[in-house]
């Protein structure tokens, strides 16, 4: 369609949608409401659906990409047994109908509250009437990792299997994407500055297949890459410099970016994330 789709992630709970042409200050053509501490989406083009990373609630939620603000998400994919743990970048195989899932690693057990039922300003997410809570002390932390789902989950189901280990250097997998072509995973992880790709059939404890990391590569805290198969590019967002940076598709070692598009200064810091909530002063 040529919309543009943004996901507001920690501010909040709107996902909003403009025209391709939209320029300025301009509201949104539509919106819906998603779990706030949404991230990653993914996009299943044959069934018109999106896939919604929820990183608070380690869950994904899966709508019509029609939706607008009177609609719900049609499934709910969220429980102890999917091991989803603060889930960040997704992408979607549309051949073998498969979800790849980057995992920070922390998660917690939610179960439906007891007066649920009872409930009236609260969203009906699907798979229950809502009003879900936390429960207290399950809280856990794991190794990040790559989950992978086949993509019509329903529910609390396991992944089909896991990239996860020591061998993987996984840190904070943050972006991932999918190369069909090449049967490849790439993913961002903004810890160790690195774009790492592995087999899309990998499983367990392995090594990338390669690397794209080091100074001449001017990336820093790498939170996404993106795979423009016509012009043979892979995108970075450099989060932790505000640059945008292109690399041949297929880039690895300490390579220089072919292009390179800017946010402020070249070698500008970039302040990174950060949720100021409380301050107070020493007296003494």
């Amino acid at each position: 369609t040529g919309d543009i789709y943004v996901i507001n992630n920690d501010t909040v709970h709107n996902t909003t949608i403009y025209g391709r042409n939209a320029k300025g200050d301009v509201e949104p053509d539509r919106e819906f409401i998603v779990m706030q501490g949404n991230f990653g989406v993914a996009v299943d083009e044959s069934r018109q659906e999106l896939y919604i990373t929820e990183q608070r609630e380690s869950a994904i939620t899966v709508w019509k990409k029609s939706s607008g603000m009177k609609d719900h998400a049609t499934r709910l994919i969220q429980g102890d047994k999917t091991q989803l743990a603060d889930p960040h970048g997704i992408a979607f195989d549309p051949k073998n109908r498969l979800l790849f899932v980057a995992n920070y690693g922390t998660s917690h057990v939610v179960r439906k509250a007891p007066d649920a039922d009872k409930r009236t300003t609260i969203i009906n997410w699907p798979g229950g009437p809502g009003g879900n809570q936390i429960v207290p002390g399950s809280g856990k932390f794991d190794r990040p990792s790559i989950s992978v789902y086949s993509a019509d989950i329903v529910g609390n189901m396991p992944p089909l299997r896991i990239i996860q280990g020591p061998k993987t250097k996984l840190d904070h997998p943050t972006g991932v994407a999918y190369d069909a072509d090449r049967g490849e995973l790439y993913v961002a992880d903004e810890i160790t500055d690195v774009i790492s790709v592995f087999a899309a059939d990998a499983q367990g404890d392995v090594a990338p297949i390669r690397e794209l990391k080091g100074p001449k590569t001017m990336m820093k805290s790498p939170s996404d890459v993106f795979l423009d198969f016509a012009n043979k590019e892979m995108w970075v967002a450099s989060f932790g410099n505000h640059l945008a940076l292109a690399y041949p598709l297929g880039a690895s070692g300490d390579v220089a970016p072919i292009r390179v598009i800017r946010g402020s200064p070249l070698n500008t810091p970039g302040a990174m994330i950060s949720n100021p909530f409380a301050l107070t002063y020493d007296t003494k």
